[in-house]
Parts: structure tokens; C-alpha cells; sequence
């Protein structure tokens, strides 16, 4: 694959497209030929783009004939290009992709895998900066298992001297009016 077309970011052409588009097939037929895969792992690897509707590639598709297994790694796929960006997707912040991902439930992906992939992603990774609705800044400290957007946040009041400073930590599963406005970079 051409190094253009794989470190783009921005809408490829129609003529990028249909080449980038032929790594499923290039990689099914790399991974059958090595003694040490299998056949099933190949199989994944030119299912990976294939959507529950029907309009993925390279064979449109569509559910129940997509391998469950390849379903998994198009989800793990598709987020990991979302949070680092992929060719023709620009780089989104994790509490982003989250929405991305429901988004695309039902569409490119069956509802329920997105349902148990989004229990497992922290939408607000611990240690981001993050500012509050009611205009405090903390840290991410924690995570709630099965909530990604009310994770716990430690917000540091006063001055920089340990004698001075009071900590808090709002968990956002319990202060329910409480949430991330925006993450700091």
C-alpha cells in the first residue's frame, strides 16, 4: 500500500479508495500462504471491513454471514482508527469515538457487540485533564466499569503547597448533574 494512502487523513480519492480498499484481499492472501496461520485468522483479516448492513467490502456481506470473530476485530479496527486515525479518518479523542461507535450500532456493526465493546473503552482515560460543567479542572483517577462517561475525577483547590491544597474526587456515577465538558490537551 502506498505510504500516501496510508498516512492520509483527509477523504481519499474514488481511485484511493478502491486501491486502499484491496488490503483485505492482499491481507487474506499473505496470511493463507504463511505456514504458521490458519485459514480462520485469514478469513478475519478480509472480513474485517465487511458491515452488518451489507455495504462493507470487499464482498458486501452482511450479518449472520460475517464471522463472528471477524465482527470483533472490525470493532476493535474501526476504534483503534478512530482514537489514531486511518487512511481517510482523521484522529477523534476517545469520548468521540465512543459516540462514533454507537453510532455506527446497527449499521456497520451489531448492536450488541457495540453495547460490550463500549463496557470495556474509558471514554475519558485516566489521566486526561478534563473540565468539569461547573468549571473545575481534574484529572481522570478512575473508571466505572459499564459507564465510560462518568468516570472519577480528582480536582486539586488552592495553591501549589501541599499544606494548602484540598483534593477531591467526584465520582460522576454518584453526582449525577456533574460531567466532562471538554478534555484539556
Amino acid at each position: 500500500m502506498p505510504k500516501e494512502i496510508v498516512n492520509k487523513r483527509g477523504p481519499l480519492t474514488q481511485e484511493e479508495r478502491e486501491l486502499y480498499q484491496t488490503h483485505t484481499t492482499q491481507g487474506y492472501d499473505l496470511l493463507r500462504k504463511k505456514k504458521d496461520s490458519s485459514i480462520f485468522i485469514a478469513h478475519m483479516a478480509y472480513q474485517h471491513h465487511e458491515w452488518t448492513n451489507g455495504k462493507g467490502y470487499p464482498r458486501q456481506i452482511k450479518g449472520t454471514a460475517i464471522h463472528p470473530q471477524a465482527e470483533i476485530v472490525a470493532v476493535a479496527d474501526f476504534y483503534d482508527c478512530l482514537i489514531h486515525g486511518s487512511p481517510g479518518i482523521p484522529r477523534v479523542l476517545p469520548h468521540v469515538a465512543c459516540e462514533i461507535m454507537m453510532a455506527n450500532a446497527g449499521v456497520r456493526f451489531r448492536q450488541e457487540l457495540i453495547r460490550i465493546f463500549l463496557q470495556y473503552i474509558a471514554a475519558y482515560p485516566t489521566g486526561y485533564t478534563v473540565k468539569l460543567n461547573n468549571g473545575e479542572t481534574g484529572v481522570i483517577v478512575g473508571q466505572n466499569k459499564g459507564l465510560p462517561t462518568r468516570p472519577i475525577v480528582r480536582v486539586f483547590e488552592g495553591k501549589i503547597n501541599l499544606k494548602q491544597v484540598r483534593v477531591l474526587e467526584h465520582n460522576l456515577v454518584n453526582e449525577r448533574t456533574l460531567f466532562v465538558e471538554y478534555i484539556i490537551e
